[in-house]
């Protein structure tokens, strides 16, 4: 009986390990899965050092990252290849924070850089930048990739000598400098000589003067020029009437060999088209677009070419001549697909002989006698051919150049060629070129018709100032020599005296009357038919100020309304001043085709020829495209003539320049420089426009005093200029309490004088638990200052002296007041020997033990094991006050040492679950082995 109780407890052990084992192999094989990085080309990326997330079945990622206090990092922030994965993948599924897998998943964070320095830093110096230290990764999957610094370092200030002492300046004839002592190269802003009274060696350096050395007293300024597209320009300078060196400021401190030039720009971004350099192409012959040339240099493009445009041809319309047809071309006059006419019957009496293709009379009716029209001639056009007289029939439209019909002819051979256009300069249409504002060249007007041929602008001159300073009594200016517009504008700066430090000018004490009045010559602008004019400007010849001359109006057309001017497309009069055209308008025929209005006469059959339409530029009106008839001019808006119209109707309004700043034409005004406004420039045609002059600013003082050894001023707030500038004036003398400072600047002339300290040792003195100590310190018993030293040369604090109470108590033993018993707690206290404060705490009660009875059944003993003694409770008291309310609660037992965490790849719940089987199973075992063990 008890063998079979063996072997069945046996089996049962048996079956219970083996589940457990083939349940831990499932586990692990359906509920953990490896995490894997997969990038845009199908590339695996290490995992390298993982960091293991483990999420439950039923969890987001997102919680369980939050749960195990780790952050989930959406992308691996490498790839062998350099490139940046796009996600993570599972099975097939992108996996996010907010991923819920369907069983218990384990995924591993990316790369991390493993820093190291590629290059040290680079220190800067005076000619050379630095650089900051880079850092990159060691990892080879970063292929030494930068991770972060290699900024620039810039380069450090030049250092210079002791500019007080001569010997450290280099000079020449002109000017000193000084050389940077680290590189040796770099220079100090170089500067004239400066002699004190009658010396003759330099203030500054050692340089000494010789006889007759030029002192530039007249210096003639060279104005900057620009360079454009192909030359170059330069910047402007100073050159000296006598000696003819040049310097690059006014004040002759500057030296410079030649100007400074400017390099051409090489660049054309002044392109204007050339009027009348297109070709249009024809049917046959190849054209080309209009050429274009640099306004600025002048070299010239030439304009794409256009292809031939072919022959447009009618199939469907014949013309023809005695000697055969052809279908005619559109655009040109070209006789294509030409061939001799094809007879049909023979002509009767009645009935002329017919080409069968074209229709043509070969033969008129016998009995045909050709009644002929005189058709007048047409004279030659600029741009429409003319036609010889000649003679038409009545009856069958034939042409003949004699009235008997004997001579027969075509509207080709009557044909008279075009004139073309005779260009000349229309008189008043040019405009010169002011300092502010651009001119024109003249315009170009074809003298037999309305054709027109704008002038090519003319850029701004710019202004030239005289060297005189003009004045008044608000200020001082330079007056352009051309256009008289003032220029470097400012408010003077007066001295003691009442003297401009600039233009000598002296207050006046009472304002200006104006009687010495004259006239600014060169000031009056004439009227003009419909531009109004001015007379001279005048001014006051005691204080300069100027008075703008009246204003003239406009003199009107001067015409004489009964004489008309006429053509075929209308009639007009002409202003006997301008020679401009009043009035114009297509005519208005009546009875006999003789306009109502100037008696011009129309007798003829339109011939009318298409104009292409003109789209509107920036200065000229455009036209829609109309029909023309090529000998009386008349316009009509159909190819019918159904529909007359005016070339005011077809007009398209002239756009006007489209206008936008210039780059880089901007010029600030300065303290005492004009400056420009931005010139500027049409997008669509280049037009430019000159900015205006802006007025200098004029100084802006400081109101605080800059002050230095030599002296004081007022530093203007824009250009830091010294104004005001004067010497110190000395307060009183320095004393112990008080330095010497100047009265108007409050600069210190003279420190205080320096105060002897009279120490005295104050002792260390240690702290009570109850009350502050301090360390030994010296202290002046005049001026109470405290040192750390006995030479006063480390200046402190009572702060930094001063030791803290330590606040702790000084106890002694602790002695049992009340022994404990098995009902109740036992009490001991102990003394703080410094201050007598008790402190009291508790003793646990005594715990009694109980034996123990032998259990046949299992045969285990109870054996007596000493009681563990209780932590004691401690409340804290201050002069045996006890607290009744203090906390009795044990002290938290202290968390096991932070390590590094185990990678885990399943449940550890379901894990711990399956070992604690395996255990019970195994202690089946072994009970079912001993039992048989106690049997036999």
């Amino acid at each position: 009986m008890k063998k079979n109780k063996f072997k069945l407890r046996f089996l049962w052990s048996i079956i219970l390990i083996c589940a457990m084992v083939c349940g831990m192999i499932v586990h692990a094989e359906e509920t953990t899965y490896k995490m894997t990085f997969i990038d845009t080309t199908g590339t695996v990326i290490p995992s390298g050092k993982a960091v293991i997330i483990d999420v439950p079945q039923g969890k987001t990622i997102g919680e369980a990252c939050e749960e195990q206090g780790k952050t989930f990092p959406a992308l691996p922030p490498r790839t062998p290849a350099g490139k940046t994965a796009t996600h993570w993948e599972s099975k097939g599924e992108v996996i996010t924070p907010e991923y819920v897998p369907e069983e218990r998943l384990t995924i591993q964070a990316a790369h991390r850089h493993t820093e190291t320095i590629l290059n040290p830093e680079r220190p800067a110096t005076c000619t050379r930048e630095g650089a900051t230290a880079t850092i990159g990764c060691s990892d080879p999957l970063c292929a030494g990739e930068t991770v972060s610094g290699g900024a620039v370092i810039p380069k450090t200030a030049h250092q210079y000598a002791d500019t007080a002492n001569k010997e450290n300046w280099e000079h020449d004839e002109m000017n000193h400098w000084q050389v940077c002592t680290e590189c040796q190269g770099a220079a100090t802003g170089t500067a004239v000589h400066v002699y004190s009274g009658d010396s003759k060696e330099c203030d500054v350096c050692q340089y000494i003067k010789s006889e007759g050395t030029c002192e530039h007293k007249e210096l003639e300024h060279m104005e900057h020029k620009d360079a454009t597209c192909g030359l170059d320009g330069y910047q402007e300078y100073w050159q000296c009437k006598n000696c003819k060196r040049m310097f690059q400021d006014a004040n002759a401190s500057i030296e410079i060999a030649s100007p400074i030039v400017i390099p051409a720009t090489g660049i054309h971004e002044n392109i204007v088209e050339i009027t009348n350099t297109a070709v249009e192409p024809t049917c046959t012959t190849a054209g080309k677009y209009e050429d274009t040339t640099c306004r600025d240099c002048g070299e010239v493009f030439k304009g794409e070419p256009l292809a031939a445009l072919g022959h447009d041809i009618n199939e469907e319309a014949w013309q023809f001549d005695k000697s055969g047809h052809w279908h005619p071309c559109n655009r040109c006059t070209d006789k294509l697909e030409e061939k001799p006419h094809t007879p049909g019957e023979a002509a009767t009496e009645t009935k002329p002989q017919i080409c069968t293709e074209c229709g043509y009379e070969i033969q008129p009716a016998a009995g045909h006698t050709h009644i002929t029209s005189k058709v007048a001639a047409k004279p030659a056009a600029c741009t429409e051919d003319g036609c010889k007289e000649y003679y038409t029939c009545t009856g069958c439209s034939k042409i003949f150049a004699d009235a008997t019909a004997s001579i027969e002819t075509t509207l080709e051979e009557l044909r008279i060629e075009k004139l073309g256009h005779d260009l000349k300069e229309v008189a008043g249409s040019a405009v010169a070129a002011s300092c502010t504002t651009a001119g024109k060249e003249a315009d170009q007007k074809c003298t037999r018709c309305d054709y027109h041929v704008p002038g090519t602008t003319i850029p701004a001159t710019g202004h030239t100032a005289e060297a005189e300073w003009k004045s008044d009594a608000a200020g001082h200016w330079h007056i352009c020599s051309k256009c008289k517009e003032k220029m470097d504008a400012a408010v003077h700066n007066f001295g003691t005296e009442n003297i401009c430090s600039v233009c000598q000018y002296t207050k006046a004490e009472e304002p200006c009357e104006h009687h010495n009045i004259i006239v600014i010559s060169d000031t009056a602008i004439e009227p003009t038919c419909t531009n109004a004019g001015k007379y001279e400007d005048t001014k006051c010849n005691d204080c300069g100020e100027v008075f703008k001359g009246d204003a003239r109006e406009p003199l009107g057309h001067d015409i004489v309304k009964d004489t008309w001017k006429s053509d075929q497309s209308g009639h007009w009069h002409i202003c006997n001043r301008c020679q401009e055209k009043i009035d114009a308008a297509a005519h208005t025929f009546g009875e006999g085709n003789i306009c109502s209005v100037c008696q011009y006469q129309a007798d003829h059959k339109h011939i009318l020829k298409l104009v292409e339409a003109v789209p509107a530029s920036c200065t000229a009106d455009g036209c829609e495209a109309y029909y023309e008839c090529s000998s009386c001019k008349e316009i009509f808006k159909d190819q019918d003539a159904n529909s007359q119209a005016s070339k005011e109707e077809l007009r398209i309004e002239k756009l006007g320049h489209d206008l936008k700043e210039a780059a880089d034409t901007y010029q600030a005004p300065t303290c005492t420089q004009a400056g420009k406004a931005a010139d500027q420039i049409c997008s669509r045609c280049g037009y430019i426009e000159a900015g205006g002059v802006i007025a200098a600013n004029g100084h802006k003082a400081s109101t605080v005093w800059t002050a230095d050894q030599e002296g004081h001023w007022h530093a203007c707030e824009i250009c830091s200029e010294k104004l005001d500038a004067a010497a110190h004036t000395p307060g009183p003398e320095a004393t112990e309490d008080q330095a010497q400072v100047c009265t108007v600047c409050h600069y210190e002339l003279a420190p205080a004088v320096i105060h002897q300290h009279d120490l005295k040792l104050v002792e260390a003195v240690e702290p009570g638990h109850t009350t502050s100590g301090n360390k030994a310190y010296y202290k002046c018993s005049s001026c109470s200052q405290l040192f750390a030293d006995a030479n006063a040369e480390n200046p402190i604090t009572l702060a930094d002296v001063t030791l803290e109470a330590t606040g702790e108590h000084t106890y002694g033993d602790w002695i049992i007041t009340k022994e404990p018993t098995t009902a109740e707690e036992g009490i001991k206290e102990r003394i703080c020997s410094e201050c007598g404060n008790t402190e009291t705490a508790s003793i646990p009660k005594i715990i009694e033990t109980t034996p123990g009875n032998d259990d046949e059944e299992n045969d285990d003993k109870v054996k007596d094991e000493p009681q563990k003694e209780e932590p004691d409770t401690q409340i804290k008291t201050d002069n045996n006050t006890s607290d009744p309310t203090a906390s009795t609660k044990p002290a938290a037992q202290p968390s096991p040492e932070k390590g590094t965490v185990s990678p885990q790849t399943g449940d550890t719940a379901d894990f711990v679950m399956w070992l604690l089987l395996l255990i019970v199973c195994t202690a089946g075992v072994v009970f079912s082995l001993s039992g048989k063990r106690i049997e036999e």
